[in-house]
């Protein structure tokens, strides 16, 4: 009996092992398709940065001709918003944000940003694009979740 216990505990333990050693040959596996996936990610981001980058004068030109279609192209989507810094600032809830200049002089497009040590190495006045997701027009168009990406 104590001899058919050792055996079966030999056998456990030795399946442990397998399982230990094909995991973290696994892991390496990945992480070297990780590396593959995130060199062709990067390929594939700049393809779509180039396909969906709008100017902050054509979304709000967008919204301005027809809120409802604007809507349904833009709203709970994800892309590229290139611009002129109009202000830096933070809202009633002290969240961060930029807003870019647009053609009309009171609405303009809201992005904000999370990461601060981003927003203060930005000036008035400069070029800059985002990306983040849109949440529609409540006065300015609103991006949520934006993060300033190089140009």
């Amino acid at each position: 009996m104590k001899k058919t216990l050792k055996v079966i505990l030999f056998v456990f333990l030795g399946l442990v092992a397998l399982g230990v050693i094909s995991r973290l040959t696994g892991a390496k596996a990945a992480g070297k398709e990780a590396v593959a996936q995130t060199s062709n990610n990067d390929s594939a981001e700049a393809e779509l940065k180039k396909t969906y980058t709008y100017s902050a004068e054509q979304l709000m030109a967008e919204y301005m001709g027809n809120e409802i279609r604007a809507d349904e192209t833009f709203k709970g989507k994800e892309f590229w918003v290139t611009g002129t810094i109009k202000d830096i600032g933070k809202d009633i809830l002290d969240k961060s944000y930029i807003t870019l200049n647009s053609a009309d002089p009171i609405r303009s497009v809201q992005c904000y940003v999370n990461d601060k040590q981003a927003l203060s190495a930005l000036e008035k006045g400069a070029k800059v694009t985002v990306k983040g997701t849109c949440k529609g027009l409540m006065v300015n168009v609103l991006m949520k979740d934006c993060k300033i990406v190089p140009n």
